[in-house]
């Protein structure tokens, strides 16, 4: 008897760790679906940044809600930041290929970590079932 509340104390431990295993897995997949999503907008906003003319009026965001008006000029021409504060020139087809890679590594990584869940939330099963028939067996 003493044996069967020490499994069951040491499984339901084990189910508890397990299930903040699966909610901290969950927050990453969020944060990479919002990454996936952000790319994806700002390769929409590329899209239509094509019909835009030479000498057209624009606002430039400077932070959230505050914005400058200004001309744009050189539309051939885009600065991107690739990293380790470092801005290089890009073509909007170079940028939006840029873009896609991004997106492409991010969803593989999203992959990777939906199958970590999967598997997470199998052994959580097993696991549950497991405590259930020790509970049972009480």
């Amino acid at each position: 008897m003493e044996q069967n509340k020490k499994a069951l104390q040491e499984k339901y431990v084990e189910l508890q760790l397990m299930d903040e295993q699966i909610k901290e897995v969950q927050k990453h997949m969020l944060h990479f679906d919002q990454q996936i999503s952000e790319v994806s907008n700002v390769r929409n906003a590329l899209e239509q940044f094509r019909d835009v003319k030479q000498g057209e009026d624009a606002l430039i965001p400077l932070a959230n809600g505050i914005f400058v008006r200004a001309k744009l000029s050189n539309l051939d021409e885009l600065i991107v930041n690739v990293g380790s504060n470092i801005a290089v020139k890009k073509s909007l087809e170079e940028t939006k290929k840029l873009l896609d890679e991004q997106s492409a590594e991010i969803q593989g990584i999203r992959a990777r970590i939906a199958t970590q869940l999967e598997q997470l939330a199998s052994k959580a099963q097993v696991l549950q079932a497991e405590l259930m028939k020790l509970i049972e067996e009480k």
